[in-house]
């Protein structure tokens, strides 16, 4: 396993100003650090939050000695996203200044103009498995591929959210057979870890701001 950072108290981006996200990564990264006694290398922001507001974070966060980003979802969606942002992995240029930080946005797939995510999430468990199989094999040809989850995802008797019913069902569809599409995946694929699979590789150098 390798322990990443995905901040302390789980605000989007866009709700703090910029000393409220640095000081909150700053705190959620030394108190990880102090449990661990290792170096925490990865990031991502809650709910992919990081949009084209926020793309000086990235080179905030290479100051802070994050070699590994995953806060970009490059679709948008009512919550977050970034519809133009580069779908493979890539090292951002932000100031002028090229990044030694991976941004390795969550996998989606193009299916003619639109961009379609499923990766993980209620889009893992919305899609059936063939749907799923065939884009990750399709994006597996050109670039690393993400997979990812929360452990709720996996908890039928997990209590629904006091929210309205929209935000119940996006959390709670699927959950009765998550499971057994993750063990099939996971019988079919070979995984790594993050750091593996960005050591060694060279990304194209990207242009955000």
């Amino acid at each position: 396993h390798e322990i990443g950072c995905h901040s302390h108290y789980h605000r989007l981006l866009n709700k703090m100003n910029r000393d409220e996200i640095i000081e909150d990564i700053i705190h959620a990264k030394a108190i990880i650090e102090s449990i661990t006694g290792a170096p925490v290398l990865f990031f991502r922001a809650p709910s992919w939050s990081l949009g084209p507001g926020e793309i000086w974070l990235l080179s905030e966060l290479s100051q802070l000695g994050f070699i590994c980003d995953s806060s970009i979802q490059p679709i948008k969606t009512p919550l977050s996203g970034f519809a133009k942002a580069p779908m493979e992995p890539f090292r951002p240029i932000v100031g002028g200044d090229t990044l030694e930080l991976v941004e390795f946005p969550t996998t989606i797939s193009r299916w003619g103009n639109f961009r379609i995510p499923f990766s993980g999430g209620f889009y893992f468990r919305l899609f059936p498995y063939s749907l799923v199989r065939k884009l990750l094999l399709r994006q597996a040809k050109y670039m690393p591929v993400m997979i990812y989850f929360h452990p709720w995802e996996f908890d039928e008797q997990m209590p629904y959210v006091k929210s309205f019913y929209l935000k119940k069902v996006l959390q709670r569809y699927g959950v009765k057979y998550n499971t057994r599409k993750l063990n099939r995946l996971l019988n079919e694929f070979n995984f790594c870890t993050m750091g593996d699979a960005i050591q060694g590789r060279s990304f194209p150098i990207i242009r955000l701001d």
